[in-house]
């Protein structure tokens, strides 16, 4: 459920995004999967609908292995005391080298899209995961907050 609230998050995120810029709503799925999954086709064609279909089939897999990784440690993360702190500093830096090193290669070198909408659409995909893991997890969330209270934090 995690790997899906995050997928949903960033579909969500980036259709909205596209739709503002005026484009459609699978323009930047569609730029994706034609560069992933058919990087020499034609330019003048273009990436189409089954370019959209491909990549928004590989993120939802990609989706649900993260999230599943992610739920695991966040039971650890129930089981042994202070393991949440290395669950949320390995979420900072998937975050961070997914914007960096996906962004850079998706914005600057090839154009495929844009900083907005890389920076967002992670941002969201990471959101989505974590609001839904919080909730399924409330006595995770307690005794976190219970920690940093009795700490004076």
């Amino acid at each position: 459920m995690a790997g899906i609230s995050g997928y949903a998050s960033v579909v969500l995120a980036v259709t909205v995004l596209d739709l503002l810029s005026g484009r459609s709503a699978f323009h930047t799925a569609a730029q994706l999967g034609g560069w992933l999954f058919h990087p020499m086709a034609d330019a003048i064609s273009g990436p189409g609908w089954s370019s959209a279909m491909a990549y928004n089939g590989f993120h939802l897999v990609l989706s649900l292995g993260v999230g599943l990784v992610a739920a695991t440690m966040v039971a650890v993360s129930e089981r042994i005391t202070g393991f949440w702190f290395v669950a949320l500093t390995l979420l900072v830096i998937f975050g961070s080298y997914s914007v960096g090193v996906l962004g850079t290669m998706a914005v600057e070198f090839k154009a495929i899209t844009d900083w907005p909408t890389a920076v967002l659409g992670t941002a969201a995909w990471l959101f989505g995961m974590t609001v839904y893991l919080r909730f399924a997890h409330p006595r995770l969330v307690h005794r976190i907050e219970r920690a940093s209270t009795e700490r004076g934090g």
